[in-house]
């Protein structure tokens, strides 16, 4: 636990987390809001006695633009090298035609990650930006973080002209052997969310955090109330993020709340905000267990 918050008092949590989201990790209508033209028909020219032209033929449809956000990418040690983290960012174009897959990398406070990320690309390494990248049918782009000589969090938007799976594969190693202690995945987050929900399971060993990213290019407020198994509020915060800013807390620490229940309780937390523009992952953390946590977009 006490490595735990050391973790998030560096300004960005290092979540290491399983996201069971594979049964679903592509439904862009729901999850991104992307926009989509319809065709466009054009009106039949009338026949006179059989004359006439055939009408010209129908446009193509407009590409669909899909934008996920990862909220959290960890890179490099926060303890002195004790250990170490690094993170696998995997993109795999699941449309039927090629597609262009280009990105963009921040640090928390919004600003322009000065991170290297490696990439099997021939324009290697990245920082701060994935330039427009042509990615054929089930090809996949592969970017790593692992260089940050001390501890940086980051946060991705990744943007790509057809269906796209990403996710993201963390890992924390000893610093000085390389032994693998943890290797966990998440899928990236909806970019345009404005109001979700996440369960919440805690004990003296058990908690739940969050990491919450604003995509905007404007601050947003938003508000967090965590309900009791009753659906009776016991805690409310709100906040402001910056733009392209990101926040990263343990659930108990964010509401305050120094005096909890003894053994097991279960709560959750509705975050809302007027600005649709917020992505956010969670996970429990129990000892040296992590376990992924649903976050479900209402709106």
């Amino acid at each position: 636990m006490t490595n735990k918050r050391r973790i998030l008092k560096t300004g960005a949590l290092a979540i290491v987390v399983t996201i069971a989201f594979a049964s679903f990790v592509f439904r862009v209508e729901e999850w991104t809001k992307a926009l989509r033209s319809d065709f466009v028909v054009y009106g039949q020219s009338s026949t006179n006695g059989g004359g006439g032209s055939p009408p010209p033929p129908p446009p193509p449809p407009a590409p669909t633009t899909v934008t996920k956000v990862l909220p959290q990418i960890a890179v490099g040690s926060f303890d002195g090298n004790l250990t170490k983290y690094s993170t696998v960012i995997e993109i795999v174009n699941t449309s039927s035609a090629p597609i262009t897959v280009s990105g963009n990398f921040y640090n928390t406070n919004g600003l322009v990650s000065t991170v290297a990320y490696a990439t099997n690309l021939s324009a290697t390494p990245i920082t701060g930006t994935l330039p427009s990248t042509s990615l054929g049918v089930n090809g996949i782009i592969v970017i790593t973080g692992n260089t940050a000589p001390t501890y940086s969090a980051n946060w991705a938007r990744i943007t790509a002209t057809g269906a796209v799976s990403i996710a993201t594969f963390f890992e924390i190693r000893d610093g000085a052997t390389g032994t693998l202690y943890s290797r966990v995945g998440v899928n990236a987050s909806p970019a345009t969310m404005s109001k979700f929900v996440i369960p919440r399971v805690r004990n003296s060993a058990l908690e739940v955090a969050f990491a919450l990213v604003n995509t905007g290019e404007v601050p947003a407020t938003y508000t967090a109330t965590l309900r009791d198994v009753n659906g009776v509020p016991i805690g409310t915060k709100t906040e402001s993020l910056g733009p392209r800013s990101q926040t990263a807390k343990l659930a108990g620490e964010f509401f305050g709340l120094t005096s909890q229940p003894a053994g097991t309780s279960y709560s959750s937390i509705t975050f809302e905000s007027a600005s649709a523009a917020f992505g956010a992952i969670a996970v429990s953390f129990e000892g040296a267990s992590q376990t992924s946590f649903p976050v479900d977009q209402l709106q």
